[in-house]
């Protein structure tokens, strides 16, 4: 039987794990495999250009293994922590995502835009600083998501957060010449080794990816694959239906166990690029998101039924890295288990484990509400546990017995849809034809819950984790603000003629204005006081002031005797 874990978010805000076990009718099948795609012309025939997923060469496929119908002994597989110097510094959310999206990337995003412009006939130019405030405003329009990126500049429905950050032809020009590479540099012929489907966004991919290399990385890691939605026309297109966004583009990711993305590889139409290659897609890709893990320090790696070999995990045992993965029948290498019907007859909970004669892996087939294999380098049935489930004939919950091989697969597997789940919470979802764009939006995405994740990391290690901890979504403001506002004039333009019935006020609830960023609030750019009619709280004191600064929307006091202007952009 086939078992995939679910990720949902409750009402309450509490992330869940599930595992489901899926029929048997499937295992066989790749993940990835559906009639759609046999019928679909845009989508990638995985028998045209790649090796079938359970085809493997010569080496790979005559492998033999002995078994022994006992238990693994226990072996140490202790993590060898790398020994970590001062605590943690809590930073600006801002600064969380400049770590992704940091100087050198914005240059030279700027420098392939102006030459696509000049490609074009165009005498197109921005900024890094307005290339800033477009990310802004794109993080600004995932949080509040309309049918049509002009409706935040309608009269309508107009969004002033947006609107008052750029204007409607000034966000269509950066968004129509925004580029990544040099299109007269593209290799155009695909029988060229130095053919790259990913051309367009090759130095994105890989400034982002190798800011991910460079965090510490967690003990328990795993990996699976991510969709990133588009629907338009593509050879790298795939059709997953067991995802929540089934056509899209596939990315192969290894992260953590608490969605920290740590590398990534996407699916280009054929098997990675690898030292050994043994051409089978599945071996392959694991073997290259696991050429960036440190050796001999014990890490633990999970994965599901379609990326299990045994000498896949054999292979990375032998670089220290242990594993855990559910696999599927017919790679269990003639493994001496009992049958499923056994199993059943023995009841739910039951369960048989063989070992190699090295004592370097073992299978444990469990019975639950189906039959599931898993297979393990460090960790095998011991020690028994237990778990509840609903038993229908007695309407109650039973207990049952709970290898610790599927306790501990439960338990850490399951960060690649944690993170997805994350970045498609407020997702930059505006259609496009243009399939680079929805990978720029992804990385976008990766920079804001990668930093969110960093950021919750830091304070609980830091010296101010008694402070309030921020969700994600006012982790994400926090840096669209930013981004729109640090080192930048905002001018809030008044739109319109004046009202006849301006002067009349009617009796409602006082709002209190949200407080302005910090970074922002400190940056001492366009901090312009503003004298106006009406008095309101002072931000500095309980005082009331006609004086409002124009960038922060706040009122302050600016006389002789209290100065609580200058001391709020100071302190």
């Amino acid at each position: 039987m086939d078992c995939d874990l679910n990720v949902r978010l409750t009402r309450s805000g509490r992330i869940i794990q599930e595992l489901i076990v899926l029929p048997d009718a499937d295992i066989s099948e790749p993940e990835t495999d559906s009639d759609d795609d046999q019928r679909s012309s845009s989508v990638v025939d995985s028998s045209a250009e790649l090796t079938s997923e359970d085809e493997e060469t010569d080496t790979f496929r005559k492998t033999e293994f002995r078994w022994m119908k006992k238990r693994m002994p226990p072996i140490d597989a202790t993590f060898k922590e790398r020994a970590s110097g001062s605590s943690c510094v809590l930073q600006e959310p801002v600064e969380y995502f400049r770590y992704y999206f940091h100087p050198t990337l914005l240059k030279h995003i700027v420098e392939q835009s102006h030459v696509y412009a000049a490609q074009s006939n165009s005498n197109f130019q921005i900024t890094e600083s307005e290339l800033e405030t477009f990310l802004g405003t794109l993080l600004k329009m995932g949080l509040v998501p309309m049918p049509r990126y002009s409706m935040y500049w309608s009269t309508e429905l107009r969004c002033d957060a947006i609107a008052d950050a750029m204007s409607r032809n000034r966000f269509r020009d950066v968004m129509r010449y925004l580029h990544f590479n040099d299109n007269s540099e593209a290799v155009l012929d695909r029988e060229s080794p130095r053919y790259d489907r990913l051309f367009k966004v090759r130095p994105l991919i890989e400034s982002i990816r190798q800011s991910c290399l460079r965090l510490e990385q967690e003990e328990y890691q795993s990996i699976d694959e991510e969709i990133i939605p588009y629907k338009g026309k593509n050879k790298i297109k795939q059709y997953n239906p067991k995802k929540p966004k089934k056509w899209g583009i596939k990315v192969n990711a290894r992260t953590g166990v608490s969605g920290l993305l740590y590398d990534f590889c996407i699916y280009e139409g054929k098997v990675p690029k690898v030292k050994k290659p043994t051409g089978c897609l599945s071996f392959d890709v694991v073997m290259k998101l696991c050429e960036t893990v440190p050796r001999h320090r014990n890490f633990k790696i999970f994965f599901d039924n379609y990326f299990t070999h045994f000498d896949l995990q054999l292979r990375l045992l032998k670089k220290g890295i242990h594993t855990i993965g559910t696999i599927r029948r017919n790679r269990l290498k003639n493994a001496p288990l009992k049958s499923e019907k056994d199993l059943k007859e023995a009841g739910r909970g039951a369960f048989h484990v063989c070992t190699t004669a090295e004592n370097n892996l073992c299978v444990v087939r469990w019975h639950d509400s189906a039959v599931v294999d898993l297979s393990s380098t460090y960790v095998c049935t011991q020690p028994v546990g237990k778990v509840k489930r609903w038993n229908k004939k007695e309407k109650a919950s039973v207990e049952v017995s709970c290898p610790a091989i599927v306790k501990e697969y439960n338990k850490y597997m399951g960060g690649v849809d944690l993170a997805g789940m994350l970045r498609a919470l407020y997702r930059i979802d505006h259609r496009s034809r243009k399939w680079y764009r929805r990978i720029f939006f992804w990385t976008i995405h990766v920079a804001i819950v990668n930093g969110w994740l960093q950021y919750k990391r830091d304070l609980r290690t830091s010296e101010a984790a008694s402070s309030s901890q921020k969700d994600l979504m006012q982790f994400t403001l926090d840096v669209a603000e930013a981004l729109t506002k640090v080192n930048k004039a905002y001018p809030r333009k008044s739109r319109g003629r004046m009202s006849l019935t301006a002067n009349i006020e009617t009796s409602r609830r006082r709002v209190r204005r949200p407080e302005p960023a910090t970074a922002a609030r400190l940056d001492q750019v366009a901090h312009w006081p503003e004298v106006i009619q009406k008095k309101n709280r002072c931000r500095g004191c309980q005082k009331t002031s006609r004086v409002r600064c124009v960038k922060c929307n706040i009122h302050l006091c600016l006389t002789q005797q209290r100065n609580c202007f200058q001391t709020y952009h100071k302190n």
